[in-house]
């Protein structure tokens, strides 16, 4: 598969300029869908200090979700999902594949050091059209505390259909031209083998597949 390039001396690394190259990326998801927020608030605190109380699953569900805000708003009200989920889950990817010609040396630590977004929160589109994602609640029945508590209702927000776009910039001043190809395949395994948010492929779930709809390097700054 496509390599990285020969590790460079001192002097020239520092005679040369960062080579950023920008790629705009689309994902969508697959089915079945997409959770968030495993570790979500399952109980709030009232009025009196230490007697929790149990929100709707209707409410838990939107406290689990995550949320940005967009163009002229001022608070965060946009369906999102972190850059750093995204971000995790290719570095994960990375770990099965060794970087050729350098012995035992895995692309998951080069990936964390060349891999960014400007954006660290990114909305939640739907499959077809304009517009947002929109969450069902799924309810559930947990103890809380767990093991030894009471069976309560909670609510978890579950995307049916989404997808993203954003711009991802990549470091390549230690990449060839397939190196860069690679981070594209890698997010391609991502999504298939990793995939985000709970009950994911690589936590041995179902949910939070992806697929890859664009890859396309944009510029060379």
């Amino acid at each position: 598969m496509a390599t990285a390039t020969k590790e460079k001396t001192l002097d020239e690394i520092l005679s040369e300029e960062p080579q950023i190259v920008t790629v705009h990326v689309a994902i969508e998801g697959l089915p079945p869908g997409m959770y968030q927020g495993s570790k979500g608030l399952m109980e709030k605190q009232s009025g009196t200090i230490g007697k929790p109380k149990h929100l709707p699953p209707a409410e838990e569900a939107r406290l689990r979700a995550h949320w940005c805000a967009t163009g002229r708003q001022k608070n965060p009200t946009t369906p999102c999902i972190p850059w750093v989920c995204i971000f995790n889950s290719i570095v994960e990817a990375g770990k099965d594949l060794k970087i050729k010609g350098q012995g035992m040396k895995r692309w998951a630590g080069l990936l964390a050091a060349i891999i960014s977004c400007p954006d660290d929160n990114i909305p939640l589109l739907v499959t077809e059209g304009k517009g947002f994602a929109t969450f069902d609640v799924k309810e559930d029945w947990v103890r809380i505390p767990p093991k030894t508590g009471a069976m309560v209702k909670v609510g978890r927000p579950f995307y049916p259909k989404w997808r993203v776009e954003f711009d991802m910039n990549i470091d390549a001043t230690y990449l060839d031209q397939d190196g860069i190809q690679t981070v594209g395949l890698l997010l391609v395994q991502a999504g298939n083998k990793i995939g985000l948010g709970p009950w994911r492929p690589q936590l041995k779930g179902p949910n939070g597949k992806f697929r890859v709809t664009q890859f396309d390097i944009e510029e060379l700054a």
